[in-house]
């Protein structure tokens, strides 16, 4: 299980590394990357400040008051739901969600708080999130959804749950990945078996034809 700082970041599926291990100069790069990603997502505003550290008193005492809303934005376009997944704070996500915020909503890079609790892990706040009626299907900016995301952090407990919700094993991103596809482009070949056990398509192509479920699984399977 990752911890929380570890958690903190901004890539989209496909800019992550292919390569299954890892060696202590891939580790060092990592810790870097990490450090930047971290000063990135730190709040600046005093409602994304009281998400984040999950002071539950103070966002409804701000909310109350009037001075701040669930729906303020960052530079980034993020909102304070947002910032509640990325940190994991399930009591904070619900919170905003009595107070009508939106619960799909979606940052410059059309990241929605969904696809961030999903690539942080936070799945306390991934279950409520789901069970108030978030869409996992909604697409960021390369056209990856949720499930994507869950992909690429090859994890199969937050992919059972998306599908569950109805998440869609079919939907390509903008390079013509399916979940699945990006399984194998990523090299998580028991996540791949994971999603054709669930009845993901193994007829597909990505958008150049580099990768073909159907060759690989004849040869592997």
């Amino acid at each position: 299980m990752k911890n929380l700082v570890h958690g903190i970041k901004e890539k989209t599926p496909m800019g992550f590394c292919d390569v299954p291990g890892k060696n202590l100069l891939d580790f060092l790069r990592d810790m870097k990357s990490i450090c930047a990603n971290e000063a990135r997502y730190k709040p600046r505003k005093k409602i994304h400040q009281a998400a984040s550290e999950g002071d539950v008193k103070k966002l409804q005492r701000m909310i109350n008051l009037g001075k701040h809303s669930v729906h303020d934005r960052d530079f980034k376009e993020r909102t304070a739901l947002h910032f509640a997944c990325i940190y994991g704070r399930e009591e904070v996500v619900s919170i905003l969600l009595r107070n009508n915020c939106d619960i799909d909503a979606v940052d410059r890079n059309s990241v929605t708080p969904l696809m961030k609790a999903v690539q942080n892990w936070s799945y306390g706040c991934m279950c409520t999130l789901l069970k108030h009626g978030a869409n996992p299907n909604r697409m960021d900016k390369n056209g990856n959804t949720s499930l994507h995301y869950a992909v690429s952090e090859d994890n199969q407990k937050l992919v059972e749950y998306l599908l569950k919700y109805n998440a869609d094993m079919e939907q390509k991103n903008k390079d013509g990945f399916t979940p699945l596809l990006l399984a194998l482009k990523e090299n998580k070949i028991e996540m791949a078996k994971f999603l054709v056990k669930k009845g993901a398509n193994i007829h597909v192509f990505d958008k150049m034809k580099r990768y073909s479920c159907l060759n690989f699984f004849n040869k592997n399977v």
